[in-house]
């Protein structure tokens, strides 16, 4: 990882072994120090380090480590007011979080869930929504909401469809809604079938998209909730030729468009 000098005449190393794209920049209000930078340094095949420095000034003598112990790599994530690090042992992963900058402390799931891969999706609102695949899915994710602490977590919606990117990067088929807070939209396998489900309050409530009355011809959809809903694409397709993605932007708040 290198940092620019005089607008990038000159460049100097910050520091060796970083990483792809597990680097962060320190949060204002957060961060006890301007120009900090939280990154994810490889030791060995299976261990990673969690460390901190700053940009200009990143020498053993001044580094902090803010996870004692060695953390799985590409398990660091530093968003808003959370960090998470992941840790295995005995083949098991274990998954920890610090709000605020805190001290670290395991993720607390219900009592019998067992998971084997978790992403968190979303940290807004001073909330932390996870997809956790547990030990007896494989294509499906569930999600859970924690309490301001990222440390508790209970069920907001199951069987959350996924997929393997190009780049063996999971994608679950759940979208957060820009311009609004709390509002996502996720594609949920029931029954042999894929159901888009909507939610205005953080995963509290979950319903059915209702479809249009009229097709583009003007022609009568006959669509009644809950036996038939309007279906949207996310990010997962069945079909890799149908067409666009969803789209909304923070400019334009209540304003979707999807296919």
């Amino acid at each position: 990882l290198y940092s620019s000098v005089e607008f990038g005449r000159r460049w100097q190393v910050v520091h060796e072994r970083v990483a792809p794209n597990r680097f962060y920049w320190s949060k204002m209000g957060l961060d006890k120090e301007p120009g900090l930078i939280h990154l994810e340094t490889s030791i060995s095949e299976g261990q990673a380090l969690y460390v901190t420095c700053k940009l200009q000034n990143c020498t053993d003598a001044n580094k902090g480590k803010p996870f004692p112990g060695y953390i799985d790599p590409n398990s660091l994530v530093v968003q808003d007011e959370y960090v998470f690090v992941q840790v295995s042992a005995a083949g098991r992963p274990i998954y920890y979080v610090s709000a605020k900058r805190d001290v670290f402390t395991p993720m607390k799931l219900p009592k019998y869930t067992l998971p084997k891969d978790l992403h968190v999706i979303s940290t807004d609102e001073n909330r932390v929504v996870a997809a956790v695949q547990e030990w007896n899915q494989n294509e499906t994710y569930n999600l859970y909401v924690s309490d301001t602490s990222g440390v508790y977590y209970t069920l907001a919606l199951e069987n959350v469809v996924s997929s393997m990117g190009h780049e063996g990067n999971v994608m679950v088929d759940l979208y957060e809604v820009a311009g609004i807070k709390g509002m996502f939209l996720a594609n949920r396998k029931m029954d042999s079938q894929v159901k888009t489900h909507i939610t205005y309050n953080r995963g509290r409530d979950w319903s059915l998209l209702q479809a249009p009355t009229k097709d583009l011809r003007g022609n009568s959809i006959h669509c009644e909730l809950p036996y038939c809903s309007l279906h949207l694409h996310l990010h997962v397709s069945a079909n890799p030729y149908t067409s666009g993605n969803i789209a909304s932007r923070d400019s334009a708040p209540g304003i979707i468009v999807a296919s």
